[in-house]
C-alpha cells in the first residue's frame, strides 16, 4: 500500500536520492547531460531541507519513499517518481 505524508527532514537523504536516480535514468534522455548534473548538485539534502521551509513537500512511501512532490498554494515546483519502484505481491 503506498502512503502519502507530509515530508519530515529526516526524509531529506532519501528524497535527494530519489531525485538523482530519476533524473539520472529518465529525464537524461531529454536533457543535455551539463542540465542533469546542474540539477543534480541543485538537489541536495540540505538544499531539500531548505525548500521544505518555503514550500509543502509530500513523499510516497511503499517500502521507502518512491516519489515526492513540492507544491505552494496551488503551485506544483517539482515532481518525481522512482523510475523502477519495488514491486510488491
Amino acid at each position: 500500500m503506498v502512503i502519502v505524508r507530509r515530508f519530515d527532514n529526516a526524509d531529506a537523504l532519501a528524497v535527494a536520492g530519489l531525485i538523482e536516480r530519476c533524473l539520472r535514468e529518465a529525464n537524461s534522455y531529454d536533457y543535455p547531460s551539463e542540465v542533469i548534473e546542474r540539477m543534480c548538485e541543485h538537489f541536495t539534502e540540505h538544499r531539500i531541507k531548505e525548500l521544505a521551509t518555503q514550500r509543502q513537500i509530500f513523499v510516497a512511501e511503499e517500502s521507502g519513499i518512491i516519489g515526492t512532490v513540492s507544491r505552494d498554494g496551488n503551485k506544483v515546483y517539482t515532481m518525481f517518481v522512482h523510475p523502477r519502484p519495488p514491486v510488491t505481491a
